[in-house]
């Protein structure tokens, strides 16, 4: 009986083993699996090109070449993201670095041409800017008046030239060149003012602790969240705590508004927006039920 149960067996898996192997490895289900790992971004199979699961028609699958950053080309043409890129030199074609590339004869952002960049004299910066000879560029559009010799970029998004302070290309209104400094979490200030993500938010009172964390910043009298006052906030008593809460003595605040009916003796913050007190449970600044 045992040695009949045996052979059973065996000749069961004898006949279903070919049909097994034929669904492991069909080359439909080969290329289906290949191509799920490769679903995003430039991949090639079976002599044509895709981008995110598309084919790209006009390219010329035998002389592809992934360029990175979403550039690929062929021997004649440039793409970005799968779309060709009208005008690019394909044999002069080089990528730089965030966003940036050119050609022998343009500047591109992001397979946009940068209008009137000169390709020869263009520097990539850091922060999305970038300039040539005589114009400054944030994400490849030029910025006005700023001055291309005396422009250096700072961090966190803010930049200057001898006269004027930008924040992601546009002007920090009557921010001080000379005097700015960039603090962090998007603030800044210069001999007068403070500023938040380029925008003013009052006068400097520089001898006292702004920045905190979590968005928050205070000076010797108000609080902020985002550049924003924090309306009845104690500037002396004030902390922040962690996950967007923070307290004085008197009152919870959650990213910039008051939690109602919190006990600021008794808070405390849980996790993943949660908190608690004596009597209630909070989530993102409400009680829950």
């Amino acid at each position: 009986m045992k040695t009949f149960l045996t052979l059973f067996i065996s000749v069961f898996a004898f006949a279903y083993t070919p049909s097994l192997c034929a669904i492991t490895t069909h080359p439909e289900n080969l290329q289906h699996n290949r191509f799920k790992i490769q679903e995003r971004g430039y991949y090639k199979e079976r002599g044509k090109v895709y981008y995110n699961g598309k084919v790209i028609k006009e390219i010329n699958a035998t002389t592809f070449l992934n360029l990175g950053y979403g550039y690929a080309k062929d021997a004649w043409k440039v793409f970005y993201r799968g779309k060709e890129i009208a005008g690019a030199s394909s044999s002069t074609f080089q990528v730089k670095e965030d966003g940036y590339a050119k050609d022998a004869w343009n500047t591109y952002y992001r397979g946009r041409k940068v209008e009137g960049a000169s390709a020869n004299t263009t520097k990539i910066l850091d922060d999305d800017y970038s300039k040539d000879s005589w114009t400054v560029y944030y994400r490849g559009r030029k910025i006005e008046d700023a001055s291309a010799s005396s422009f250096k970029v700072l961090y966190d998004g803010y930049a200057k030239d001898a006269w004027t302070v930008f924040y992601r290309g546009r002007k920090v209104e009557d921010a001080s060149a000379n005097s700015f400094e960039v603090q962090r979490n998007g603030y800044a200030k210069d001999t007068w003012s403070e500023y938040y993500r380029g925008q003013k938010i009052g006068k400097s009172s520089l001898e006292k602790e702004k920045n905190l964390h979590n968005g928050y910043s205070k000076d010797s009298w108000t609080v902020y969240y985002r550049g924003e006052k924090v309306e009845g906030a104690s500037s002396n008593s004030f902390e922040v705590l962690y996950d967007g809460y923070a307290k004085d003595a008197w009152t919870v605040f959650y990213k910039g508004r008051k939690v109602e009916g919190a006990s600021t003796n008794s808070f405390e913050v849980l996790s993943d927006g949660y908190a608690k007190d004596s009597w209630n449970t909070y989530y993102k600044g409400k009680k829950t039920k």
